[in-house]
């Protein structure tokens, strides 16, 4: 257990004193933690603080002085997307559709403001922070691993391409001068190889994601695109069984190869990881004010509470070869792409209960390439 002298910063974001007050009073009486507590009552100074404080956790209190509750997550998430804050949203009514948005927005966790208790805020605080420190270390490990993965891939593609050239010169001028077992060792040397050579194209795709420029914007239709990734995917999906079923779509302005790379993962994904019910696939987009949200939804065999963020780590596999081909690269590649635009993906799953991934994506920064580094 941590002790009292472990430190955490708090930025509380409240309109009113007495509730600034009542919330680091909570926070304080923990045993567990020693808290130090920085209070505003306006959003846009809170904005600054986070710059200024860089807080282990923000309390934010829709009710403010100037900005609503939903206008400081979405300043906070453009402005400061890359700064891993952890916030808890206070909200006053059980609202779904306040609570949704909040998270789409960048809220870790949120709680009814009536229903408070001091255990619940602590637990809360405490949770959130451990679990945005994790995502910090994922980030940190992700950026280690995507340059070692281009400097490796570049490195093995021209020995490969050599390999399987060499492979091809004996197959022609030599297979009938080898025996039965010579024969079947160069067919071997020349799956692994042609394997090994996916493998570095893909680790060579995913390490250049971030930094290569996209296509200039130009208008997508999410219905259309789909019906031709779902067109590409076919005789994966017709092998599978799969029903794909389209709902409402929307149209928006962006990069029309990364939104084609995301759908064309998921869909994947999806179908690869099916259970013993027929496979269901429920796939819609819409718009909420300056966001676009992207669902896909199946009932395959779902995914664990503890691998549901490591899904997103390049070479992650949670399920043996043999039973779903791949690299392990198609989540990880998604999320780079999401990230490079401002958005976010996350999944919603439990074993044996299908799976729901969800990508938001700020229309603000789909319809803009990020420059190169």
């Amino acid at each position: 257990m941590p002790s009292k002298d472990f430190h955490r910063h708090i930025l509380v974001v409240a309109g009113g004193s007495e509730s600034r007050s009542s919330y680091a009073q909570m926070l304080t009486a923990d045993p567990q933690f020693r808290y130090t507590t920085v209070e505003s009552d306006s959003g846009t100074e809170a904005l600054e603080l986070c710059l200024i404080e860089r807080p282990d956790c923000v309390l934010l209190d829709f009710a403010l002085t100037d900005l609503s509750g939903l206008e400081f997550l979405t300043v906070l998430s453009r402005e400061y997307r890359n700064a891993f804050i952890p916030i808890v949203a206070l909200i006053d009514l059980q609202d779904e559709g306040l609570m949704e948005a909040a998270m789409r927005l960048g809220a870790q966790d949120y709680l009814v403001k009536g229903e408070l208790t001091q255990s619940a805020l602590q637990l809360t605080v405490n949770r959130v922070i451990e679990k945005v420190s994790l995502r910090r270390q994922l980030a940190a490990k992700r950026l280690e691993f995507e340059q070692f993965a281009g400097t490796v891939a570049r490195d093995l593609e021209g020995p490969l391409r050599r390999v399987v050239g060499y492979t091809q010169i004996l197959r022609h001028e030599a297979k009938e001068r080898l025996s039965p077992r010579g024969q079947e060792c160069l067919e071997l040397i020349s799956s692994h190889a042609r394997t090994m050579g996916a493998l570095v194209e893909d680790l060579l795709s995913y390490a250049t994601t971030l930094h290569t420029r996209g296509a200039p914007p130009e208008p997508v239709d999410l219905e259309a695109m789909t019906r031709h990734v779902v067109s590409c995917l076919e005789d994966q999906i017709r092998e599978s069984g799969a029903v794909i079923e389209i709902g409402e779509m929307v149209t928006v302005t962006a990069d029309r190869t990364s939104i084609r790379e995301v759908l064309k993962n998921l869909i994947t994904n999806a179908v690869m990881y099916r259970g013993v019910d027929e496979p269901r696939i429920e796939i819609q987009s819409l718009l909420d004010q300056d966001y676009m949200t992207l669902t896909v939804k199946d009932n395959g065999v779902g995914i664990d509470i503890e691998d549901q963020e490591r899904i997103f780590l390049p070479l992650t596999r949670l399920h043996r070869r043999d039973r779903a081909p791949g690299n392990g690269l198609g989540l990880a590649k998604c999320r780079k792409i999401v990230e490079k635009y401002g958005g976010q993906i996350r999944v919603r799953s439990a074993l044996g209960e299908g799976a729901i991934f969800t990508v938001v994506l700020p229309q603000s920064t789909i319809q803009t390439t990020v420059p190169l580094a």
